[in-house]
Parts: structure tokens; sequence; C-alpha cells
């Protein structure tokens, strides 16, 4: 059986509410606890991760190449450490170069194609467990929400990543809701009304 972890050929087309979301306010840019996607964190991040982000980070992928995720983390990778190490923005800086320069990859005939905006992230990619995550599906998850909020809601925080992630585990925690997909689990959670920051 084919996992939804695997690398496959993708092309998301997300939508973002233009709302001020939850965990975060107007004064996140002063907090510690905000995440830079710079040269050290790339490399901090686990494969899982660093695959979870450029998912996520694909919420207007505006020509984005349909390539497979390896490919593009490989382009990532190389990109990343040909570039100054103190430059803040070097991961959003190389998935739009690799987005102007990889060319899109012919979909085998035998492959699954996803008709929906979201494409196959739904629960079933997310995970849905009565215990704890495991440590790669955790990390992908956390990488999908690090690349989301940075594309729709900079700065990104620490707290406010953990936050989404607690409230969509609880969403497929059950099981019940598997086919939903995490992009409107998402928004759901980014319509409700601000948390403040502590």
């Amino acid at each position: 059986m084919l996992s939804l972890r695997q690398p496959a050929i993708f092309s998301l087309f997300l939508t973002a509410a233009f709302i001020r979301p939850f965990g975060h306010s107007y004064s996140t840019a002063q907090r510690s606890d905000v995440l830079h996607f710079d040269a050290q964190w790339w490399h901090h991040a686990s494969s899982d991760e660093q695959q979870g982000f450029i998912y996520g980070y694909r919420v207007q992928p505006a020509g984005a190449p349909m390539v497979s995720i390896v490919d593009e983390q490989t382009f990532v990778s190389k990109t990343v450490d040909s570039q100054k190490v103190d430059r803040p923005n070097a991961v959003l800086a190389a998935i739009h170069l690799g987005w102007k320069t990889m060319k899109s990859q012919e979909t085998p005939k035998n492959s699954e194609v996803f008709a929906g905006p979201h494409g196959f992230l739904d629960g079933a990619w997310w995970g849905g467990f009565s215990g704890d995550w495991p440590s790669d599906v955790t990390n992908a998850d956390r990488g999908y929400l690090e690349g989301y909020l940075e594309c729709s809601f900079p700065p990104v925080t620490a707290r406010s990543v953990r936050l989404y992630q607690e409230a969509i585990n609880k969403h497929y925690a059950a099981g019940l809701h598997e086919r939903d997909k995490i992009a409107n689990v998402l928004e759901g959670l980014l319509k409700r009304p601000a948390v403040p920051q502590k």
C-alpha cells in the first residue's frame, strides 16, 4: 500500500483567509519565539519537517511547478547551502527560486490524481492517533503549519505552531474526520477570535 508520506507528484492550490489568526497578535514580531526560516533552521529541521514546510508553504503557489517533494526538497537544500549563512529568509528564497527554475514533471499514467484544491493533504496524511503522535508524523505536521503560517500570517511563533498542531491533532484524533482537508480545518481555526499572547 502506498503511504501518503512517500514522495508524490503534487500541486496544491490552497486559499488563505486574510484575518488575524488565533495564537498570533500584532506584537509577535517582538517575541523571542518568532521562528526564522534560515539556513540554520533548515539544517536543524528533520527531513519530514522540511517536506511538511514545503507542502504548507504552497498555500499560494502562483506558478509552482508540479515536482516530487523529494526533488523540491533537494533543490531547496542545495540552494540554501549556496547562500550566505546569515540570510534570514534563505528557505523562502530557495523555494521561490525553485518555483521559477524547476520544470514540471510529467505525471506517470498510473498516478493518483487529486482534483480538490488541497490535494491529498487531509487527515490520512496528518494522522489520527489516540495517544502520542509518532515523531516523524509530528515533525511533518509541524513543518506543514510552519510553512502555511509563514506564507499566510507571518511572523510565525513556536507557540502558535504548537497551539494549531494541538487543535488539529484533536480534530483528527477520533478518526472521524479523516477526509477533512488540513487547510480547511486550519482555516476554521484561523477564524476564531485571537488568543492573547503570554
